[in-house]
């Protein structure tokens, strides 16, 4: 249930940016307070957007992030 939570909090923030976002893509641990993100699908064309808009001279054309941790305390 926290879990389900916390996924529908997430996939409201991050399914803009990323591709096949999915509850399996998620641990828990309740009671360390950590939360990981595993391989994760970057949207080029938000990224690009977000560098276009800041002046980065930067390109993306694709992005894989394979793991993210979080500390909650």
């Amino acid at each position: 249930m926290l879990k389900r939570k916390i996924y529908d909090g997430l996939k409201t923030k991050l399914s803009e940016f990323l591709y096949g976002f999915s509850e399996d893509k998620i641990e828990i641990g309740i009671l360390s307070g950590k939360i990981e993100l595993k391989n994760l699908i970057v949207k080029p064309n938000k990224v690009n957007e977000i560098f276009k808009k800041g002046n980065v001279p930067l390109s993306m054309k694709a992005g894989l992030i394979s793991h993210i941790s979080i500390q909650v305390s």
